[in-house]
């Protein structure tokens, strides 16, 4: 397994065209991602659910809110205590600055994550795009010799059935630092399924990887 830190707008990585979860057929096969080998096809690729997404930034305000209703509450109980004590209003200011601030830094850091964190799964490896600190992301990489299984689960089991997504995770020869694993996909027992297939075509008809049909995230029947 290979891991790397690139300079994500060095590799023109902000350039990767955008989608959730989503198929890319022949149709569109310039499908690209830095550190791409030359004849490397994509057969997938894939990003965490928006869903989930909306529902993390969604939990966030609540959060804020609720803290900086209670702010308000416990400071108009402390205003005579305070006042008789010259404590200066521009603390209240600066409280309140520093907690939208501070609840803006985490939408737009979950906004980031969601966006730029990819899943490749091409012709000869899986790979991961995990965003890191601005500008700078974390490449996790394992070829199809290095693979040893694939697994699909639920996180939070509830949740994730009624939004209909799950986790991926890829395993490789050594299980503490080689697995790759992609939380909130869509059709995600279906994409194992489909990687389970092509670890097999790799060991026994490695040549017919060469034209292996892409992965289509629809249901079974829908995908020609």
């Amino acid at each position: 397994m290979r891991q790397d830190i690139v300079d994500s707008s060095a590799k023109n990585f902000g350039n990767i065209p955008t989608a959730t979860s989503q198929a890319f057929t022949d149709n569109n096969p310039k499908i690209e991602f830095p550190g791409q080998q030359t004849g490397e096809r994509v057969l997938y690729r894939a990003k965490m659910s928006s869903k989930m997404k909306i529902l993390s930034m969604v939990v966030v305000v609540i959060v804020a809110l609720f803290f900086l209703v209670m702010f308000q509450i416990v400071w108009s109980i402390l205003t005579p205590t305070l006042l008789e004590m010259n404590a200066s209003p521009i603390f209240l200011l600066l409280a309140n600055f520093l907690g939208i601030a501070l609840a803006i830094f985490v939408l737009w850091w979950i906004n980031r994550v969601y966006d730029q964190t990819e899943l490749f799964i091409t012709d000869r490896r899986v790979l991961k795009f995990l965003p890191l600190v601005p500008y700078r992301t974390s490449v996790r990489t394992l070829f199809w010799e290095e693979v040893i299984k694939v697994k699909t689960f639920y996180k939070n089991t509830l949740l994730e059935k009624m939004l209909g997504i799950g986790s991926f995770e890829v395993h490789g020869r050594n299980h503490e630092t080689d697995n790759i694993e992609m939380d909130y996909l869509i059709y995600h027992e279906d994409l194992g399924n489909y990687v389970d297939k092509i670890l097999y075509i790799y060991k026994n008809k490695p040549e017919e990887l060469t034209t292996f049909k892409k992965f289509v995230p629809k249901p079974v029947g829908k995908r020609d």
